[in-house]
């Protein structure tokens, strides 16, 4: 007797056919998803690359700055930390 909830029978060649269809379709998935991580992986490298140099170059601008003038920076970082600190205790 064959209900809808009984599973229906396929042949041996079939189950198998099937069987290899479902895993060329999962190798297919995962290389897709291979090459996109890739993708994805390199393009955020690109961008931390980008904003490492940024960074450096925002750096070096300061380093130079407070190399010329070491009192003007150090009592603007006085100033920036007493503005913090009293922002930060209410």
């Amino acid at each position: 007797m064959n209900t809808r909830h009984d599973k229906p029978k396929l042949s041996p060649n079939r189950h198998e056919s099937h069987r290899a269809e479902i895993a060329e379709q999962a190798d297919h998935v995962y290389h897709e998803a291979k090459k996109l991580g890739e993708q994805i992986y390199d393009e955020g490298k690109h961008r931390f690359d980008e904003l490492h140099e940024n960074v450096k170059g925002h750096t070096d601008k300061i380093a130079h700055k407070v190399h010329e003038s070491p009192l003007s920076s150090l009592l603007m970082a006085a100033g920036i930390g007493f503005i913090l600190a009293r922002l930060f205790r209410r």
